[in-house]
This record gives C-alpha cells, sequence and structure tokens, in this order.
C-alpha cells in the first residue's frame, strides 16, 4: 500500500477516510485517532497522512478512530490536562527537593 493512494479519490484508503469523515461531519463529530492521539475535524482528516484499519471484534467491525461530539472532546482534554498538571506538579517537587538535604539531627542520649 502506498501513502499516495490516501489521496487518490478511486483508492479503497481514500474511500474509507471519505466515509468515515461524512459520518463524523453529518453527526456534527471530530475525529479523534487512538494510534496517534491526533484530534481532527472531517476536513482535517482527509488531508492527514492517517489510514482507516478495520477490526473485527466478534461481529462488530471497529476502525482506529472514534468520533466524539465536540463538547466530549474538550471533556477528555480537560482531564488530560489536569492529569498532565498533577504529574508536572509532581515532578516539579521531586526536582526541587531532589538535592535538598536536612541535617539529620541525633536525639541525645543520658547516661
Amino acid at each position: 500500500m502506498m501513502q499516495n493512494d490516501l489521496h487518490d479519490k478511486n483508492s479503497e484508503a481514500y474511500k474509507d477516510k471519505l466515509k468515515l469523515a461524512m459520518k463524523a461531519f453529518n453527526a456534527g463529530c471530530i475525529i479523534y485517532s487512538h494510534e496517534t492521539e491526533c484530534w481532527y475535524t472531517p476536513r482535517e482528516f482527509m488531508e492527514c497522512e492517517e489510514r482507516v484499519v478495520y477490526k473485527t471484534l466478534g461481529m462488530e467491525k471497529h476502525t482506529n478512530f472514534t468520533l466524539l461530539y465536540p463538547e466530549h472532546a474538550i471533556k477528555k482534554k480537560l482531564v488530560d490536562l489536569h492529569r498532565a498538571e498533577q504529574e508536572f506538579d509532581a515532578f516539579m517537587q521531586k526536582m526541587l527537593t531532589a538535592f535538598t538535604f536536612s541535617p539529620v539531627q541525633l536525639k541525645e542520649t543520658k547516661n
């Protein structure tokens, strides 16, 4: 399979992308790639170099993309942002305290 077939309107790869993009457009959704973790509008999806891959699970066909309403995508990105902020705060705390040593205070013992 050549990458050029993604833009050849007669190829199956192009038709698969167009079908998914039209489904997203008609539903008012954006497209999320599980492989690259990128978000696409239907138009951006048609211009990108990603390929639709079908996987059969049981009786159903699934792709490597998910369609989401914009408000759900925004909520997901906010959760991701919050998680990244928490990870960054923990990282910064670790870096700021990694080489800060407090003197050890020994308790006095009575003889």
